[in-house]
């Protein structure tokens, strides 16, 4: 027996927002606050992750947010001819760290929050709030990955983030890049908006694998799981709930080209060795347990 139209259709439905939407405008509030350290230096301010792209479901609980400097950036001019990388190697640079950004943002948070209630994690900055909502903040500097430059008012390049993990690894993502393609792949003329209700529905299916023990808990996250859904064609966005999600499957299983997967930021292949890659076997894994989910219903 497959799974029943109607539990496809309530595990497409988005989670809780308010909660979510109150967390966020409190990290604004933190870093806008008089007492912030950063406040002069007008960060930027956004969600990311499943909240900032809509695709998050009941079962989620933490916020991400990014904070961003835009005042200093680092670069990538690997993709530009060598005489654009002469020119832009005569721009002046500055010596501001990624470190000099992150330690006001954390003492900022402290200093709103509490110093309890704001801890250091690998990646992010963990804040709790009173709503019970964790928000993970991440301070980044701009990062930009130039495609041409002729002169600073001609310049064309594509906008990235860079941070550091607490072992002082470099880190370069691409949040507004995964959001704008996410966008782009959920409009009318492309899945009529079926897209990302289609991410919500297997990420509660993989969750309900993982409570059926089909699959361990830390096999798929949500965020490969969106992007193994993205490199999906279109058509497949279509018609009943029960069509979508054994044709979805039916393609990952037998089409998809692992070695051409990207990821939904467009910049980086789905599958690899890095911690920002995924691993072919877990994605096994995870069709495997969501075929038994289905067929065993």
């Amino acid at each position: 027996m497959s799974i029943p139209e109607t539990q496809l259709e309530t595990w497409s439905n988005q989670g809780a927002t308010v909660t979510s939407a109150a967390a966020y405008t409190s990290i604004k509030a933190a870093l806008a606050d008089p007492k912030s350290q950063v406040r002069h230096l007008n960060p930027e301010i956004y969600l990311q992750g499943s909240y900032g792209n809509t695709t998050n479901i009941y079962a989620d609980s933490d916020v991400d947010v990014t904070v961003q400097y835009n005042s200093v950036y680092g670069w990538d001019v690997s993709a530009l001819p060598q005489y654009q990388q002469v020119l832009f190697s005569a721009l002046p640079k500055t010596n501001y760290t990624w470190r000099q950004f992150y330690t006001p943002v954390l003492e900022s948070l402290r200093a709103y929050f509490g110093a309890a209630s704001v801890t250091p994690g690998n990646k992010a900055i963990k804040v709790s709030q009173p709503s019970g909502r964790t928000a993970d903040v991440v301070p980044a500097l701009q990062y930009r990955k130039y495609n041409s430059f002729q002169a600073p008012e001609t310049e064309s390049h594509l906008e990235d983030v860079k941070f550091e993990d607490q072992a002082g690894r470099v880190i370069i993502n691409f949040p507004k890049e995964h959001m704008k393609n996410g966008e782009g792949k959920n409009a009318t003329a492309r899945t009529a908006y079926r897209y990302k209700q289609t991410i919500r529905m297997f990420k509660n299916a993989r969750n309900c694998c993982i409570d059926k023990r089909l699959l361990s808990a830390d096999v798929a996250p949500s965020y490969f799981v969106e992007c193994m859904l993205h490199n999906v064609p279109d058509n497949l966005f279509s018609g009943a709930r029960q069509v979508t999600f054994s044709g979805v499957i039916d393609y990952l299983n037998t089409k998809l080209v692992v070695a051409e997967a990207m990821c939904q930021n467009g910049q980086v292949r789905l599958f690899g060795n890095t911690p920002e890659q995924w691993d072919v076997a877990k994605t096994g894994a995870l069709l495997n347990a969501l075929t038994s989910l289905w067929n065993n219903w």
